[in-house]
């Protein structure tokens, strides 16, 4: 098979791979259309599925870890001599990963303690709320 007979084939494939996406997009379009129209509850817009939600919710992960290791797998892959630059490529990868891990790792500690904070600010604020309720009960008792 030749480069351009690959290249059509593939031409091919993707062409109608991008239409049959686009054709069940429509229908679930439509159908939430109709489900809006039988329940206005639902609303218009329907739930993302399972593998956009995960790529929305990990996409700065899949950008951060994922270009050093593309730079990684394309210098270990060649098959030319070692350069300097090769070198200073594969050391500003490896620290890249590195920083993005320890970076990742203090939002994640970061984004804990500030749910804690919060439950700590709630818990505080319904023992002000308790404290009222009780000076307000004391004060009529006497």
């Amino acid at each position: 098979m030749t480069i351009t007979q690959l290249i059509t084939i593939l031409g091919i494939v993707i062409s109608a791979s991008v239409a049959l996406i686009v054709a069940y997009l429509h229908r679930r379009q439509m159908r939430q259309i109709e489900l809006y129209k039988s329940d206005p509850t639902v609303g218009l817009t329907p739930k993302s599925n399972r593998l956009t939600a995960f790529v929305m919710s990990k996409w700065d992960s899949f950008f951060a870890f994922g270009g050093p290791i593309l730079i990684l797998i394309s210098e270990f892959s060649r098959d030319a001599p070692i350069t300097r630059i090769t070198i200073f490529n594969i050391s500003v990868s490896l620290a890249l990963l590195l920083g993005n891990f320890i970076l990742a790792l203090v939002f994640k500690l970061q984004k804990r303690n500030s749910e804690k904070i919060t439950e700590i600010l709630e818990l505080h604020r319904r023992s002000i709320e308790t404290t009222d309720k009780l000076i307000t009960l004391v004060e009529k008792l006497t």
